[in-house]
């Protein structure tokens, strides 16, 4: 019979590949996640080995003999026979004993283990796929320091350098240890006001990182890990690849705590390579109490970074489930924050119940986390932007982008992304660009950070740069609606009409609205000099707009489009008047002219708010742009 031990290496259930740790079933293509406790169950039933397990059992092994109602168990239960498939009334994994407790009834394979390969020396040839024991990990370095002289000079002058994913050389057990030491490094580095930090994507080759993202060196090493045991190697090489720094650190420890204390010491030694003057130890601002929390929080960043509404609301489940773990973890809380606000964009949501929800949420992990207390500044700046209170955003933002505590990377990215999007709607447009590269450089391969800076590039007309980032974005496959209408505009404006139509129903569908006046509009602005085939679009619109098919903030774009001021300005004044938020950026692009030539145009600017914020930034309307005094914008 095998232990527990064994069978949290992986087993097969029937036809079902199990890894317990990784909380994942597989069977061929199809791949179903599964929580931490939900796991314990079935590796515990696994465990019975056909034999039926107690509900005492279970709630000894899995609820650690807490008092535990029995619906809690069922739950359990219910949430395994979906992911596997099975009918409990003819069950082909998990038979009940109504009253007594619970049965695997298929087969269970346990690879056996191999014998350990001896040019590996270290470590094991096995590789098991777990994360919960790799994150398991601390560190009793040894320092082996190659090439000083020369090369400590070299690094002495580096001022820019690319933090690239570490290789996992252990398979799925080590792919969370080491994406937090990466994530240690972009957080300790940041703080070396002399060192321009960038985060590649995974799928540059590392010798070709200097010359892609302009850096004049690369930071990256390798992990493996058997047992409890942790082999790193990092190194820092040079945009000529010669190799300026590195080292072997070995280690072993068994606590979360230690777990952090581990990337941490690995960061300071990359850090303490480049020869920066600092000597304060950069610790994670928050610390989860267990090592299932911290994993339910990474999926959860996982999914919040791909934006889509069903992601969007995954990622909810996954920090709820982190909280339900530990109920002081403020990361938690204000990731579930930041959901809501993007959620609040959707159909049928009640918009201001879902800002007041985030606000509570992430005000209720400020108190009991004071390590989130300045990111709470992003929540309030994203709600306060919707609501067109723009020197609240901008006091809102400043808080969470200047904040002297160190905060998970995802926090500093979202802050310098949504307020980019503020100073956009402001129309401070170079420093919207500013903050959208800075976020950018923080995790270039994000869809939705290179969707931010084609919008930036877009905006201030730089159509090569801007066809590159909308490019990329659109290959990773953007989520977000609005970054891809944005991305619609761009294709217009570069007369890729065909493309345009399909980008502009991709991001209506995924929003959920009806898509039947794009084909006739599109077909119009095939044809503009055709009379007949514009009065049939501005009827279409007209029409559209009347019946409820078609968003205002599109019908005032269509009008823009078509040069139409009066039905431009009347749309954009339905639009203030109704109190919902819509993107004002928009009003600054050449294609809006026509809006911002309109007699009405100041009056409206008045309304949204934006002549008294400008007048207190010292700047105002020059007719066609904002015009600042030197030094003075946000």
């Amino acid at each position: 019979m095998a232990t527990i031990s064994d069978l949290r290496k992986g087993f097969q259930l029937g036809p079902w590949e199990v890894f317990p740790d990784l909380g994942v079933l597989r069977h061929g293509e199809a791949e179903e996640r599964i929580e931490p406790m939900v796991m314990d169950v079935l590796v515990l039933l696994a465990s019975g080995a056909g034999d039926v397990v107690t509900t005492d059992q279970i709630v000894d092994a899995v609820w650690a003999g807490r008092p535990t109602a029995p619906e809690a168990i069922v739950q359990k239960i219910k949430v395994l026979r979906d992911r596997l498939g099975d009918d409990p009334r003819n069950p082909t994994y998990i038979q009940t004993h109504p009253k007594i407790g619970y049965r695997i009834v298929c087969p269970i394979v346990v690879p056996e283990a191999q014998e350990p390969d001896s040019q590996t020396g270290f470590f094991p040839a096995y590789l098991w796929p777990m994360i919960g024991g790799v994150l398991a990990i601390v560190v009793i370095a040894t320092v082996v320091l190659t090439n000083r002289s020369g090369n400590i000079r070299r690094l002495e002058a580096v001022r820019s350098v690319a933090v690239c994913p570490f290789e996992n050389m252990s398979g799925p057990a080590g792919e969370v240890f080491a994406f937090g030491v990466r994530e240690q490094l972009l957080i300790t580095l940041s703080q070396e006001p002399m060192l321009r930090i960038v985060k590649p994507p995974c799928d540059i080759p590392v010798h070709e990182i200097p010359e892609e993202l302009g850096v004049d060196s690369v930071v990256t090493g390798s992990v493996q890990l058997a047992g409890n045991k942790v082999r790193m190697i990092p190194q820092i090489q040079a945009s000529d690849e010669t190799v300026l720094w590195t080292e072997k650190i070995d280690g072993a420890a068994e606590e979360v705590e230690q777990v952090f204390v581990l990337h941490e010491r690995v960061a300071d030694r990359v850090r303490d390579a480049f020869r920066r003057t600092s000597e304060v130890v950069v610790t994670a601002s928050s610390r989860p109490d267990n090592l299932d929390t911290y994993d339910l929080y990474s999926l959860g960043e996982i999914a919040f970074s791909r934006r889509s509404q069903p992601e969007l609301n995954r990622a909810v489940e996954l920090y709820s489930g982190a909280i339900e773990l530990d109920p002081n973890y403020g990361p938690a809380y204000l990731g579930i924050a930041n959901a809501l606000v993007l959620l609040a964009d959707y159909p049928n949501i009640d918009t201001e119940s879902k800002y007041e929800e985030a606000i509570e949420l992430a005000n209720r992990g400020a108190e009991l986390d004071s390590g989130i207390q300045d990111a709470v500044g992003t929540v309030y700046g994203f709600v306060h932007t919707k609501r067109f209170d723009w020197a609240e955003a901008a006091k809102a933002f400043e808080t969470a982008i200047n904040s002297p505590n160190v905060n998970p990377t995802s926090f500093q990215t979202s802050s310098h992304h949504w307020y980019s999007r503020f100073l956009a709607n402001v129309g401070l447009l170079e420093k919207s660009l500013e903050h959208a590269r800075l976020a950018h450089e923080m995790d270039t391969a994000s869809p939705i950070l290179n969707a931010r800076l084609g919008v930036a590039y877009h905006w201030l007309n730089d159509s090569v740069n801007a066809d590159i980032y909308y490019s990329r974005a659109a290959d990773q496959q953007v989520g977000s609606w609005i970054h891809n209408l944005a991305y619609t505009l761009f294709l217009i404006r570069e007369e890729r009409f065909e493309e345009a139509r399909e980008k502009a129903k991709e991001a209506l569908e995924s929003y959920g609205q009806p898509i039947d006046w794009v084909d006739p509009i599109f077909d119009g602005l095939i044809n503009p000099t055709d009379t007949t085939n514009l009065a049939e679009m501005a009827a279409s619109i007209t029409g559209s707009a009347t019946s409820g098919s078609l968003p205002p903030n599109i019908e005032l774009t269509l009008w823009a489009l078509l040069g139409q001021g009066n039905e431009a300005m009347e749309a954009a004044w339905a639009l203030q008047k109704s109190g919902e938020y819509f993107e004002v950026e928009i009003f600054y692009l050449d294609e809006f002219r026509v809006l911002r030539q309109h007699e009405e145009f100041p009056e409206l600017l008045g309304a949204l708010g934006l002549t008294d914020y400008w007048s207190s930034i010292g700047c105002h309307w020059g007719g066609e742009q904002v015009v600042c005094a030197q030094d003075s914008s946000t």
